[in-house]
């Protein structure tokens, strides 16, 4: 069912990527736009991330926890892979699909479904903003629509990382304002911007001491 996700077909954005966050983020009604600084990836950070991750055209880049869609549209409209969001909360997925008809932006779908009803098999690169964490921390919350706790923050985490252990070598990952712990170790960090809150991974074989050495201070 997944793959029917990524039909190729011609781009037609008309989104402000070049501009401001202000700018891009009048895509959305007022009411998402005011939890922009917070929730929402910036735009500088999403065109990073996004074209370390594609690699190749046609890249299946999965965002998981994908919001209102931000990072999925900004990689849709500034390289050539194919953007999937998957996200809790109906609303937003609604929203953003309705976003991505209106604007015919071909290579995005966003789908209703926590982590765990998906195989990450299905993609080849992945994008996290610390997508868990409002299970621990109630001042992160969006809103009160979906459940919380820390034992799905535990749950979630795990299954991320086992499924992510399972990529094939070469598998690209980035991470923001995520802790690299969560990542599996053999994970090796290419590179970070943005402060260092943007961590951009790629899986390969190199030993536990590699990996502890580039987590030290």
């Amino acid at each position: 069912m997944l793959r029917a996700l990524f039909k190729s077909s011609a781009k037609q954005i008309a989104l402000h990527i070049e501009g401001t966050d202000e700018e891009f983020d009048r895509i959305y009604p007022r009411n998402i736009r005011r939890i922009s600084e917070q929730h929402f990836t910036p735009l500088n950070v999403a065109k990073t991330a996004a074209s370390f991750l594609v690699s190749r055209p046609a890249t299946r880049v999965l965002d998981i926890g994908s919001g209102a869609g931000k990072f999925c549209f900004v990689g849709a409209a500034s390289t050539k892979g194919v953007f999937a969001g998957i996200e809790q909360r109906e609303d937003l997925v609604n929203l953003s699909n309705s976003i991505a008809r209106k604007l015919h932006i071909q290579n995005v779908r966003f789908i209703h479904t926590n982590v765990m009803g998906i195989a990450l098999k299905e993609f080849d690169a992945f994008y996290l903003f610390n997508p868990f964490y409002e299970n621990v921390k109630a001042g992160e919350r969006i809103d009160d629509t979906v459940l919380v706790s820390p034992s799905l923050f535990a749950s979630y985490s795990s299954y991320t990382r086992s499924q992510l252990s399972e990529m094939p070598e070469g598998t690209r990952l980035a991470t923001y304002y995520t802790s690299p712990s969560f990542i599996p170790n053999d994970y090796r960090q290419v590179e970070s911007s943005s402060d260092g809150h943007l961590l951009l991974w790629e899986k390969c074989l190199f030993n536990q001491k590699t990996r502890e050495s580039q987590m030290a201070p």
